[in-house]
């Protein structure tokens, strides 16, 4: 969806991040090829399984699901700035 924004400002002619800034999410291969790089939130979709599959496997009879967060972590590249004055 990202690439599809990059494509809307470039043919609008909005500067990014000058004009727009944009963050993407899941830090696809291609947020770091695009120009200016963009800006993502990566998942740790693996730790999300672990933690996943460890309350599945909690023993019968507990009084509460317990509840757990993984955090996603932001990887901050070329395509946001905070707004001009």
């Amino acid at each position: 969806m990202a690439a599809g924004i990059y494509k809307v400002a470039l043919r609008a002619g909005i500067n990014i991040p000058r004009q727009l800034s944009i963050v993407g999410y899941d830090d696809s291969p291609l947020a770091s090829r695009l120009w200016p790089s963009l800006t993502s939130v990566r998942r740790h979709t693996r730790d999300t399984g672990r933690t996943a599959a460890a309350m599945l496997i909690q023993p019968d009879g507990q009084a509460a699901l317990p509840i757990a967060s993984v955090r996603p972590h932001l990887i901050v590249r070329d395509s946001c700035q905070p707004p001009e004055d």
